[in-house]
């Protein structure tokens, strides 16, 4: 069964400029979810509370935020074992 914040999930997935937007946190989520609300609802066949959409993209960007900072902390795990020296002779 599709849930609003699959559906939310996946357009916002199609398009990579307002994934990158949501990511960074600079994407008014109260404008984006009023626009979402007619897709939603289309997509679902009844009508959606705009709240709840709101809130899955509070949730998405949540979770995006948390995979960049994991990458991030997986890249500097990976350089621990990276030594620079310099003046070797």
């Amino acid at each position: 069964m599709r849930t609003v914040t699959s559906i939310v999930e996946e357009y916002i997935k199609k398009n990579p400029l307002l994934l990158n937007a949501l990511s960074q946190r600079i994407v008014n989520m109260a404008a984006l979810s009023r626009d979402l609300t007619n897709y939603v609802e289309r997509e679902l066949n009844q009508e959606v509370n705009q709240g709840s959409i709101n809130m899955a993209l509070v949730r998405l960007s949540r979770d995006l935020d948390f995979r960049a900072n994991h990458k991030v902390i997986k890249l500097f795990k990976k350089l621990e074992d990276v030594r620079i020296r310099y003046n070797l002779e």
